[in-house]
């Protein structure tokens, strides 16, 4: 009985461990290939911040998550759509791209990398900060 008991938990937690979290299955593109799909298939770029969270920098040619979502009910399922995040894991990223995958897109992805990968090799990034007038 208590061998059996140890070989189910056993499987289970096996199981558990093979079963990767839906973050973990969203595509990483490179960001060349980001690149090259914004100006060559009309894919959308998007910071995954929403506007009170974003940290003030973003890649060229990128829209705003909400602008994203006021976007969404026009598009066809299968418009590319990259995030992007400023953590080197796409943690951020990836969680919106599950969030958008789950309204029925097909074609969702994240720059592999972030932020800093981007920059890193040597893509343009603009500030969206507001300054203060004094």
């Amino acid at each position: 009985m208590k061998k059996n008991a140890i070989a189910v938990l056993l499987s289970f937690l096996a199981a558990s461990c093979a079963t990767s979290a839906p973050v973990d299955r969203v595509p990483r593109i490179s960001p060349l290939d980001v690149q090259e799909g914004v100006e060559r298939r009309g894919a959308l770029l998007v910071c995954a911040y929403r506007a009170d969270k974003c940290p003030g920098t973003h890649l060229v040619g990128a829209i705003s998550f909400e602008e994203l979502e006021a976007r969404l009910p026009a598009l066809t399922p299968d418009q590319e759509i990259i995030l992007f995040c400023g953590c080197p894991r796409e943690q951020t990223a990836a969680e919106r791209a599950v969030e958008i995958e789950a309204r029925g897109f097909r074609n969702v992805g994240v720059v592999a990398g972030g932020l800093l990968a981007w920059i890193l090799e040597g893509h343009e990034v603009v500030s969206t900060r507001k300054e203060h007038v004094r």
